[in-house]
């Protein structure tokens, strides 16, 4: 892996631990949750998002 390569992965890492972080604040009132189907697909994709991005960083770390 190239220098560039480990500086995408550690600012994708940085990235994914904010949004996690943060996610929470948005579920405080007075935010309802929708029930469309957009928003489920929004919720399933943030979450694929911050697993792919945990991932990436573990890989990162452990290498």
């Amino acid at each position: 892996m190239g220098r560039g390569h480990r500086l995408t992965l550690r600012a994708a890492f940085l990235a994914a631990s904010i949004v996690l972080l943060l996610w929470p604040l948005l579920g405080i009132r007075p935010w309802r949750l929708e029930t469309s189907w957009v928003d489920r697909l929004g919720r399933a994709v943030g979450w694929a998002w911050i697993v792919v991005m945990a991932a990436a960083g573990a890989v990162n770390w452990l290498v």
